[in-house]
């Protein structure tokens, strides 16, 4: 397995993030839309060259790259639903189409010239070994996809985005929420699993 490094986000107590999360915006309705955001922001500032940045500076750019990279929202405001998926403020998250098109958009602001192109999930080992970064697109209607990290609780997802850096025999090593956390292979061929697979490419101007 190659070094894995990955973006460190530095809070105000002197803590490194692993890269960054949208639990970290108090507004409901963009909390639980922003991770596509968030994996699209790293790797843009990844390719950048950037290594580590403060969360302050970090916070700014991600509201920044909500202008590029844009949830799919209801045109009005609506009361919060409870639904067996959670609580359901008015935002769908980010469409894999928004993300490409986001993404792209982003990188030209920064100066990179950055695509997404989909692979195959069968392709993505070799890859990682390689020390490349994979976007999924996780889509779990059962939610019966785990992230799993040994200090904390299990959390299961049924539509998210995580950024994949190394995998082993059983497991994808991904980062979300501002942590490392692991999914078991086997989930992903668990009954009405959806797993999208995106490389990130930079090309010559």
């Amino acid at each position: 397995m190659p070094d894995i490094s990955y973006l460190k986000v530095i809070k105000e107590d002197g803590s490194e993030a692993l890269g960054g999360s949208q639990t970290w915006i108090e507004d409901p309705k963009q909390n639980g839309s922003y991770c596509g955001i968030v994996a699209g922001l790293d790797r843009v500032l990844e390719m950048k060259g950037i290594k580590s940045i403060d969360m302050k500076e970090y916070m700014q750019k991600l509201r920044d790259a909500a202008e590029y990279i844009r949830p799919v929202m209801l045109p009005f405001n609506i009361k919060p639903v409870e639904t067996k998926y959670g609580t359901f403020y008015g935002s769908f998250g980010v469409s894999a189409g928004r993300l490409k098109r986001g993404i792209r958009r982003l990188g030209e602001k920064y100066g990179i010239n950055i695509r997404l192109k989909k692979i195959k999930l069968k392709d993505a080992d070799k890859l990682l070994s390689q020390g490349e970064k994979l976007i999924f697109l996780i889509r779990a209607p059962l939610k019966n996809v785990t992230l799993r990290n040994d200090n904390r609780c299990p959390s299961e997802v049924n539509a998210h985005w995580v950024t994949a850096y190394a995998s082993d025999e059983e497991n994808y090593m991904v980062q979300s929420w501002g942590r490392e956390y692991k999914i078991a292979k086997a989930d992903f061929k668990k009954r009405l699993v959806f797993v999208t697979v995106y490389q990130t490419l930079v090309r010559d101007e």
